[in-house]
């Protein structure tokens, strides 16, 4: 029963009583009982069942499935959450660590599973692995598992409990993205290319790693916009500390064939690129860029341009060569042409004859 105490409070009061005395006809003349204060028990009941209904929400706010095994007398749970997790219904499946480990546990994270076991029960501390568990429908989803177990003052143990989280799409993600960067780091070490950020107001670069293969410096280098000069030719710096004047300034984009001294003393032709980053006012605070090594195509460029320089010359000279045959060429041709006029005019064999060895030694 509830009472309310002397200052109002509600207590909890366990009564009981019962017949102490009765008359001649048995009706009951008297009786006793007495009252116990169970208040502080009642109290800590609510506060268990508030307290298991709040662990509820979390583990239905994380998605989570429970799993318990009692190690001293065999027995294994598994929350419906769990079931749910795999695909199956409640006690579609034993909940059993033989069926755990040899029907739902991918076959290639069976060690890391062990291997988290053995540190477990070695250094008496929790494990949260990933690991893909087979679903009903066959296909394997990826998970994220923790466990803890309990231990007895000998250092026996008692029993384990554990969850799981579906993580099956973060992890796909992951790994897709992952790949795609694997995938993006490859291209840009075939293209030669790496990325760069300046802020400018601190003078600060950011390169990607492919940059510093570029400039042929170590991956400890400092990279700061004072330092670059050091790695361009004096007309090069000059081009390219220019475009970044005019890249803070008037917010325009540059994309420039720059010839870089490398670290290693080094010469080689780069392609820089660059483009103003601007605040929500309009206010140009860094650049972003890429560099690319292009010092084989350019060579192959200048290569070219020189053997068009040559190409070009020859033609000329061949040109001038024709222009002087066909001078030449032409003037015979003419002492040819007036013979055989004067040998149609002559009056006489005599010179006809002397005109046609004039025309045997002009030809």
């Amino acid at each position: 029963l509830r009472y309310r105490n002397k200052i109002g409070s509600v207590v909890h009061i366990l009564c009981r009583g019962q017949v102490s005395q009765r008359d001649a006809n048995c009706q009951p003349a008297a009786m006793e009982g007495c009252f116990f204060d169970i208040t502080s028990f009642v109290n800590r009941e609510d506060e268990l069942v508030q307290q298991n209904q709040q662990h509820q929400l979390i583990l239905e706010g994380i998605n989570a499935g429970i799993w318990t095994r009692n190690l001293t007398n065999g027995e294994e749970w598994w929350s419906e959450k769990l079931y749910v997790l795999l695909g199956f219904q409640p006690g579609e499946i034993e909940a059993s660590y033989n069926n755990f480990f040899n029907k739902l546990l991918h076959p290639e994270d069976r060690q890391k599973v062990l291997r988290a076991l053995k540190n477990q029960l070695n250094n008496r501390t929790s494990y949260l692995i990933d690991l893909r568990l087979r679903r009903k429908d066959g296909t394997y989803h990826w998970y994220e598992a923790c466990g803890k177990a309990e231990f007895d003052e000998d250092g026996n143990t008692l029993s384990m409990v554990g969850s799981i989280i579906d993580r099956n799409l973060k992890i796909n993600l992951q790994l897709q993205l992952e790949a795609k960067e694997d995938f993006l780091k490859a291209t840009k070490k075939i293209a030669k290319v790496g990325g760069w950020n300046l802020d400018y107001e601190s003078g600060k670069l950011f390169w990607t790693d492919e940059i510093y293969n570029i400039y042929e410096v170590p991956q400890d280098f400092d990279p700061d916009i004072h330092k670059l000069k050091t790695l361009y030719t004096e007309k090069s710096w000059q081009i390219l500390q220019s475009a970044i004047n005019e890249a803070i300034t008037e917010k325009k984009e540059y994309d420039l064939e720059l010839l870089a001294i490398s670290g290693k003393r080094n010469l080689k032709w780069v392609r820089a690129i660059g483009k103003p980053l601007s605040d929500s006012k309009g206010n140009v605070y860094g650049l972003r860029g890429a560099l690319q090594d292009i010092n084989d195509q350019k060579a192959k460029e200048l290569k070219l341009k020189e053997s068009l320089t040559v190409i070009e010359n020859q033609n000329n000279r061949l040109n001038n060569f024709a222009h002087i045959v066909t001078h030449n060429l032409g003037s015979h041709a003419g002492n040819i042409q007036s013979i055989l006029s004067m040998i149609d005019t002559a009056d006489s064999g005599t010179e006809k004859q002397e005109l046609l060895g004039y025309l045997n030694k002009t030809s």
